[in-house]
């Protein structure tokens, strides 16, 4: 099992004037991911970039985002790195796709 190495914080700056709120839910889902080895460090942050983007309208100053969005991006960026990951790591992934993504 992966451990984390330090809690993310529910609050991204994106820019001086840009922040990304994560429920609870949606950070909780994303910690489990950490711990299950789905999402090392290096990803988790490519995860948090991706929501800014994604998800954070153009002029807006604050943005909460929901379990449901952070599943939908997450599934499409697990998805995309399929091809790179070992035998033991897609097969643990594929086992419990249906749990993390239903």
């Amino acid at each position: 099992m992966h451990s984390r190495k330090s809690s993310p914080s529910r609050r991204r700056s994106v820019s001086p004037s840009q922040h990304v709120e994560l429920t609870p839910e949606a950070l909780g889902f994303l910690e489990l991911l950490q711990d299950l080895g789905h999402l090392d460090d290096a990803l988790f942050e490519q995860v948090l970039e991706s929501i800014s983007k994604a998800l954070v309208p153009e002029g807006a100053t604050h943005v909460q985002v929901s379990l449901d969005d952070v599943r939908r991006l997450v599934a499409s960026m697990l998805m995309e790195q399929e091809a790179k990951l070992g035998d033991p790591q897609r097969q643990l992934l594929e086992r419990e796709w249906a749990l993390l993504f239903s």
